[in-house]
Order: C-alpha cells, then sequence, then structure tokens
C-alpha cells in the first residue's frame, strides 16, 4: 500500500539514545561530528542536526571546543544569534564547552543564545559569552551552571544583559560568574510571569544603565539565592525598578544591594525585599 502525499517528504533517522555533536575550530563540516576526531568546523552545521535527526524524547548534546565562535543564526521573527534556538526542537539540549576558553562573541550587533518558543529544558555549561546578550522567550527554560558570561553593552535604550520574558525561566548555579560593562538599558530582567534565578557572582564592572541594573515587572521574578550570590562593584542609574506585581527577591539583603548613583524604585504593586 502506498501514500503518495507523503511521497516527496524527507524520513529522518530516529535517535535512540542520547548524542553527543563536537565542534572543533581544527574539524570540517564534511565529517560526521560525531567524535571529537571527526568534528564539525562550525557551529552552523552541528545546529543544523536539529532538522536533520529526529530525536523526539532524547538528549542532544553540542560540545563546542575552545576558540572564538561568531557564527550567526536567524529565526523568522527577525532573531539574530550566535546560537538560535526555536520551537522545532524535539527534546531537552545540552550546549557546552572548554570553559572560559570557549567564546561565543556576538560582536556587539546579535544576541549570544537566544531561545524563542523552546518547548524543552535547555542546559548550558563551560561557555563564556562576549559582546552579546542572553535572551529567552515564550514557555522555555535554561540552566547555565557554570563558566563566565561577560556582557559588554553598547545600548542605553533598549534591551538588557540578559532578559526573561513571558512565561519563561533561567537559572544561573553557584559555580557561574556574571560580568557587566558598559552600556545597557538594563542589565538583568524578568517580566510577564517570567522567573530569573541567580546563585551565581555579579560583578558590576561600572556599566551605565539607561534604566535599572535590575528590573521585574509584570509578575516577573528575579531571585538571588542570599546563600552563594555575591554582588560587587559600581555602576552609573538607577540601581532598581520593580513595578506592576513584579518581585525582586534578595533574601533581606537590603535596597542597596544592587550597585548604582541613583535609588531604586518601586511602584504599582512591585515588591523588593
Amino acid at each position: 500500500m502506498s501514500f503518495p502525499e507523503f511521497s516527496d517528504k524527507v524520513r529522518l533517522k530516529i535517535l535512540p539514545a542520547t548524542r553527543v555533536y563536537y565542534i572543533r575550530k581544527t574539524g570540517s563540516d564534511a565529517n560526521d561530528g560525531l567524535t571529537a576526531a571527526t568534528a564539525y568546523l562550525t557551529l552552523a552545521k552541528a545546529f543544523d542536526q536539529l532538522h536533520a535527526v529526529d530525536f523526539i524524547g532524547q538528549h542532544l548534546i553540542f560540545d563546542i571546543g575552545a576558540g572564538n565562535w561568531t557564527n550567526e543564526m536567524s529565526y523568522e521573527g527577525g532573531w539574530l544569534a550566535t546560537i538560535l534556538l526555536s520551537s522545532d526542537i524535539k527534546g531537552p539540549v545540552t550546549i557546552r564547552g572548554a570553559g572560559n576558553t570557549t567564546i561565543i562573541d556576538g560582536q556587539s550587533v546579535r544576541n549570544g543564545i537566544s531561545l524563542v518558543n523552546v518547548p524543552y529544558h535547555v542546559t548550558i555549561q563551560g561557555l563564556k559569552f562576549l559582546n552579546c546578550l542572553i535572551s529567552i522567550s515564550s514557555n522555555h527554560s535554561l540552566s547555565w551552571l557554570d563558566g563566565v558570561l561577560t556582557f559588554v553593552g553598547n545600548n542605553l535604550n533598549s534591551g538588557g544583559a540578559i532578559s526573561c520574558v513571558n512565561n519563561s525561566y533561567m537559572s544561573a548555579g553557584a559555580s557561574c560568574i556574571i560580568t557587566l560593562s558598559g552600556d545597557f538599558y538594563w542589565s538583568l530582567s524578568a517580566t510577564f510571569n517570567s522567573t530569573l534565578a541567580l546563585s551565581a557572582a555579579l560583578v558590576f564592572s561600572s556599566p551605565t544603565h539607561g534604566y535599572a541594573a535590575v528590573h521585574a515587572a509584570v509578575y516577573g521574578c528575579l531571585y538571588l539565592n542570599p546563600g552563594t550570590s555575591t554582588v560587587t562593584g559600581s555602576a552609573t542609574g538607577t540601581r532598581y525598578h520593580v513595578y506592576a506585581k513584579g518581585l525582586i527577591n534578595t533574601g533581606g539583603r537590603g535596597e542597596n544591594l544592587f550597585p548604582g548613583t541613583v535609588a531604586g524604585n518601586v511602584a504599582t504593586d512591585g515588591l523588593y525585599i
């Protein structure tokens, strides 16, 4: 029996178990990417495998070697990022590197990682992000386990270093360091039923904020684990802004926890504790 309506479709190989794809500066996109010795050369080739295989329910791991990675991916909604994951992901994904020598560089013109409508959990481990932002939007979650996240901002009028929006969740573990410098509208933001939970060290290296260092609104929650998270450094601008049932929870560490030259602001049913 034949089914002609499916005759022109490409049948994807179904993965029976976890698969690791390797990306190295010494690799080749003609390789299969399945070992370090047969690694891919580019991030684009590796992440194309998200569409080339059917990994429903299986764990897909991308192992990125040392080097400066400046690839650009795009999404139909207009997103640009060095690494971009969207709604067609069919299972949990881990993106791991070699530590501070694996650098995801947005070159100040694109996000480092963007997650758009991703239905499964994404884990980041052992990567350094440079000259870029992280954006997660619309019903997904991301965990950053360890490594250095370095942001150098260049825009006082819009956006922020880390933005969590529309029912999303991001966490950063106690082994993470988030460093912020340059110009930002805000450094950290959680809005529209999203949560940004940080056990990490926050290092403010004299950034200037057009809006506020941290921001929570419309049932967004920014939480700093009082047992492990630390905040050091200085900044110019407002310390925080929270409103419309947003919550900034510092574990009771006071209104001067976040650096700034202007006092923080709580308005319209916002809460800072």
